[in-house]
């Protein structure tokens, strides 16, 4: 099985799109369960999707992957996708009934960690296993805004030594301490 024969909407940057509906996501989960190796490409979710399950049951969690959701309905926690290696970037956003991360990440990036827009979000527990961020065409390694009811960013106490682009924290109206951040 080729990259091209999963169903998802490829877009022009090469991106593997799965959504708009929960079927999409089950579909892509099927098809990647039957590949004999991981799938490594970049993947971005949206919709209505609401339990991503299935990419932790097939054959996804592997390395290389550049991970975005967004747009997303009814996704309130990522805990069902289990443990994935972030070696790119990571995309969270504008995803409205998510409250929590509580996932397994890890690893050392080459990309960017961008969360924002996600009016419920509480915390970034979960990214306590990532210890280093690259950055992204804009020059960025890390951008938390708009999270109106983020109140902490301790996932992040894993980050270690300097970033390569810049840290940009504004608009988490609940967000009252840098905790997390002193090993940056």
């Amino acid at each position: 099985a080729s990259a091209g024969d999963l169903p998802c909407f490829w877009s022009a940057s090469g991106v593997c799109q799965i959504g708009p509906l929960q079927a999409d996501l089950e579909s892509f989960s099927s098809r990647l369960s039957s590949r004999r190796r991981p799938w490594v490409g970049p993947v971005e979710i949206w919709g209505d999707i609401q339990d991503l399950r299935p990419l932790s049951q097939s054959n996804w969690t592997g390395s290389y992957v550049s991970l975005t959701i967004r747009d997303t309905t009814r996704i309130t926690s990522l805990h069902a996708l289990g443990c994935v290696e972030i070696s790119g970037s990571l995309t969270i956003s504008s995803n409205v009934a998510l409250q929590t991360l509580d996932a397994c990440v890890f690893g050392n990036t080459s990309g960017s960690l961008s969360i924002w827009n996600n009016e419920g979000l509480l915390s970034l527990s979960g990214l306590e296993g990532i210890e280093s961020w690259g950055k992204d065409r804009y020059a960025q390694s890390i951008v938390i805004c708009g999270n109106r009811a983020l109140r902490s960013v301790e996932g992040l106490a894993g980050l270690r030594g300097s970033l390569p682009g810049s840290l940009r924290i504004q608009g988490n109206d609940n967000l009252l301490s840098l905790h997390g951040l002193e090993g940056v």
